[in-house]
This record gives structure tokens, sequence and C-alpha cells, in this order.
């Protein structure tokens, strides 16, 4: 009998844990992605490079029709520390599976609404944005 109890309680013990692993996980992608929302807020440009890899691209089509990229270091600087933007973002969709986590989020800035597809790993100091690719369109 305890032996069948011990067995029972193993397999309870393995069937949560990969939920509470993965709620984890969940949890600390949105925690990721407000340090990305929060830094271009607030102009917090040390919270982007924070969520950001340093090999980061952003990728995006140009009104010409063409790949327009922006490399991770560029666009950071356009985020002057103290000075708040006029944008506010939010969470629309979110995958996790295992070490890699995908994010659609939009942001509102003035009249535009941007839409950024954002994939991040999970690597030994966290959740880290990798890559990026973005579109807009008027509101």
């Amino acid at each position: 009998m305890l032996k069948r109890l011990y067995k029972i309680g193993l397999l309870i013990l393995l069937v949560s844990l990969p939920q509470s692993v993965i709620a984890d996980d969940f949890a600390e992608v949105r925690v990721a992605v407000k340090k990305y929302f929060d830094g271009t807020e607030q102009g917090k440009p040390e919270l982007i490079r924070e969520t950001f890899l340093p090999t980061l691209e952003i990728q995006y089509v140009t009104p010409e029709g063409t790949l327009g990229r922006l490399p991770a270091a560029e666009y950071i600087s356009r985020f002057k520390p103290g000075k708040k933007a006029n944008r506010k973002g939010r969470i629309v969709q979110m995958d996790v599976t295992g070490t890699a986590a995908t994010v659609k989020a939009e942001i509102i800035m003035g009249e535009r609404l941007y839409t950024d597809y954002l994939l991040l790993l999970k690597l030994p100091e966290g959740w880290r944005v990798s890559n990026k690719i973005a579109t807009f369109r008027q509101r």
C-alpha cells in the first residue's frame, strides 16, 4: 500500500512540475517584455539593454517595400535617459516552449499603432529578446 501511495505521489509531482515551470516562464517573459516597455516609455535605455541581446536586429518593411534593418545599439541610442515618450505597450499574445518564446505586442504611439513580434530565449541570466520584427499602421 505504501509503495502504491509513493508511486501516486511521484506521478502527481511529475505531472504538476511542468505546469509550474511553464507558469514561471510565462511570468518571467512578461517581466522581460515589461522592462522593454518601461525602458522605451520612461526614458530608461538601461532597461532596454537588459532585455535585448546585443546581437538583436529589428527588421521591418520600409515605405519603399524593401527590408529595413536596425541594430539593437542604434535603436537603444534613440532613447535618452529621463526623456519619457508618449507610448504605451501591451502584450497581445504569448507562447513559450522550453527555452524559446514569442510575444506579439502592440504599442500605441501618437496616431500610430505599432505591432512588434519579439523572439525571446531563456539564457542563464534570464529571458532576453533575441530579435524583433515590427510594423505599424495609423489608428
